[in-house]
Order: C-alpha cells, then sequence, then structure tokens
C-alpha cells in the first residue's frame, strides 16, 4: 500500500535509526572482523544471516554470546571468546560510526519537526554505544541535526526494552513518551520485523527504502501503510 503521506495528519512520530535515519554498517563491520580472522565474509548474505540468527534468538537473554557464537561458528573462527568478538566488533563499528551522515534528506525532516515542537523519538535496537557516538562524536551529524537537540532524552535502544522488534514493546513505549495514542503517531521503518512491530503496537508506518534489505523491499512496502525511497521526497509545507 502507498496512500499519500500527509505529515500534517500525524502529532507524532518515532524513528528507526539503523538504516532508516543513517546508513547500516553493521554487515560492513560483521565482514571486516571476519575477514580479519581468516574467514570469507558473505557480503550479499551477511545481513540476512545475522538477522535471522537475531529474530531465532530474539527472546535470549544473551543476545550478543549466542550471536557471536553462532558467527565463529558459521564462519570457522576459532579460539576467540563471544565476549571478545563482540569488543573486536564494536571497536569497528565505532570507527565507522564516527564517519556516517544522515541518509540525504532526513536532516531536513528532523529539523522541520523540531523548529515546530511536534514531538518525536528514536525507537531502535541500537546499542547505547552507537546513540553516544552519534551524539558526542559525529561532527557529520552533528552540524546537521544533532540528535542531543532533535530528540533530547527520547531515544528508546536497546537496553531500554525487554524484547526486541519484532515485539512491539519498545513502539509502544516510545508512543507513551510523545504522550499521544498511537492512532496520532507515525513510525518510519526499513525493515520487515521493524514494520511488524509497529503495526502492532497500532501505529501507522511508513518504510524507508535500504539497501540492505533491497530484495525484501517489495514484502516490506506491502506490510507498510506508505513507502519513500528517500527522505528527500516528503513534501513538507
Amino acid at each position: 500500500m502507498n496512500k499519500k503521506l500527509q505529515i500534517e495528519n500525524y502529532k507524532g512520530f518515532l524513528f528507526d535509526l539503523d538504516g532508516t535515519l543513517i546508513p547500516q554498517i553493521w554487515p560492513e563491520a560483521y565482514c571486516v572482523y571476519i575477514k580479519n580472522h581468516g574467514g570469507k565474509p558473505r557480503r550479499d548474505k551477511i545481513n540476512h544471516e545475522i538477522e535471522e540468527i537475531l529474530v531465532r534468538n530474539f527472546s535470549c537473554p544473551d543476545i550478543n554470546n549466542t550471536l557471536y557464537k553462532e558467527i565463529n561458528s558459521l564462519y570457522g573462527i576459532r579460539g576467540i571468546h563471544p565476549s571478545m568478538s563482540y569488543k573486536i566488533v564494536l571497536d569497528i563499528a565505532k570507527d565507522m560510526w564516527r564517519g556516517l551522515s544522515y541518509k540525504p534528506g532526513a536532516p531536513r525532516f528532523l529539523n522541520y519537526l523540531r523548529e515546530r515542537d511536534i514531538p518525536m523519538a528514536i525507537v531502535t535496537q541500537s546499542i547505547p554505544e552507537e546513540i553516544e557516538v552519534l551524539r558526542d562524536d559525529n561532527e557529520n551529524i552533528c552540524i546537521v541535526a544533532d540528535i542531543g537537540y532533535i530528540f533530547g532524552s527520547r531515544i528508546i535502544d536497546k537496553n531500554s526494552v525487554t524484547k526486541r522488534k519484532p515485539d512491539p514493546e519498545g513502539f509502544l513505549k516510545g508512543t507513551r513518551l510523545l504522550g499521544l495514542t498511537p492512532a496520532d503517531v507515525l513510525a518510519f521503518e526499513d525493515t520487515p520485523i521493524g514494520v511488524r512491530a509497529a503495526k502492532a503496537a497500532g501505529l501507522s508506518v511508513c518504510a524507508v527504502y535500504d539497501i540492505e534489505s533491497a530484495d525484501k523491499w517489495e514484502e516490506i512496502k506491502s506490510l507498510a501503510d506508505y513507502h519513500i525511497m528517500s527522505w528527500e521526497e516528503l513534501q513538507l509545507n
């Protein structure tokens, strides 16, 4: 479905982060880790391999240990404890986050909402360390639409919830944080599980195209109420 999106029909907005507002870097970080430790990463498959592990184990209390244990097994990486694997990949990711920029058109929309005091929040499965780097150690983002200025403390991250997407917990918390009802809120997402989570919370959803989910774009569009290929498509009054 792709009804004409009328921004003024909504009183508040919830944004996913990776793949929605900014490019998704985790697949590349995993590939660097795998290659540096003797494996042969499948760049065209790594994102879906990781997603499959996360979805299959989404209720696991120690998801990081499970994830990196499976990655190491899948790519024949031996002699590295999963906890150390996580630290190595996190260092790789931090370097990438420092150089990221918003997706084209996203800063314009965020500043438009902020200037009009329209409530908004981030609902992401990202770890707090990513938010910290983007907020405090990324000039590209700070200059055009500073996360601290735009969102303040309205950020629901991985540590803010007990259940991962596609569970709606994060979006339900985000809606309450805005002080609005689900009918008044529009969520922006880039993956099938993200769209499903927002819809399960009773929200309208606009899908945002991301290259890492390109092969699932038709499915994503069918799940969402609206879709855009770029933030630059949004019509702002």
